[in-house]
């Protein structure tokens, strides 16, 4: 009741001031509430890297970037641009090596409206989950289907339970999320997650050849 008194007495130059010191209130809170969350991320992904021994690159008006050999994977985590901007452009990726046995211009997408025209001449997967999820080409259909099959099939379902947005292309495993990536446990979860893949392929490989 006060308030509302005390703005009825405010004469026709007081308001607009009033308005002007809302305005600019606001914004800054805006801008405060951005910074801060730029801070806290960059201060998850260097105790990630310090954690796991890798490497840091980044700064508030640089991209984030953890990368280096963890549990013999190399594997990198960064963000696509730098800056405060959240909008639905920015993401974090994060990529895997894979092993040079794997298919011939072996590439796989998630399955989605978007992901029809990725590739060309989608091998016929035999799984049916594996089919439902992923569209797959490479240089010999059946090689590929024997790639996937067993626990290579069923380490690239359980990744795609993390990221929906994956793929392989040019010998990489990688995955997208939308946003910029702050928590450190998710990070560490991701990079878990990824190693675990990929030892998964390797260890097949050297199932199959021995």
């Amino acid at each position: 009741m006060a308030l509302v008194m005390a703005l009825a007495r405010l004469s026709d130059r007081e308001v607009p001031m009033l308005a002007f010191v809302i305005v600019v209130g606001f914004v800054l809170m805006v801008v405060g509430l951005l910074v801060g969350r730029r801070m806290w991320a960059i201060h998850n992904w260097r105790a990630v890297a310090r954690e796991t021994g890798l490497r840091f690159r980044g700064a508030f008006d640089k991209p984030l970037k953890i990368s280096g050999d963890y549990r013999g994977v190399s594997l990198q985590i960064r963000t696509q641009k730098p800056g405060l901007d959240e909008d639905e452009n920015q993401h974090t990726y994060y990529r895997a090596e894979l092993p040079d046995t794997i298919p011939a211009r072996l590439e796989l997408h998630t399955k989605s409206f978007f992901s029809a025209g990725t590739v060309d001449d989608p091998v016929e997967l035999e799984d049916e989950q594996l089919a439902r999820t992923f569209v797959v080409s490479g240089d010999d259909p059946d090689a590929v289907r024997r790639w996937l099959r067993g626990d290579i099939g069923e380490a690239l379902l359980e990744m795609y339970q993390y990221r929906s947005d994956m793929s392989i292309e040019s010998g990489e495993l990688t995955f997208r999320d939308s946003g910029l990536e702050m928590g450190e446990n998710e990070l560490l979860e991701y990079l878990e997650a990824m190693a675990d893949c990929v030892q998964t392929i390797e260890r097949h490989v050297e199932e199959h050849e021995a």
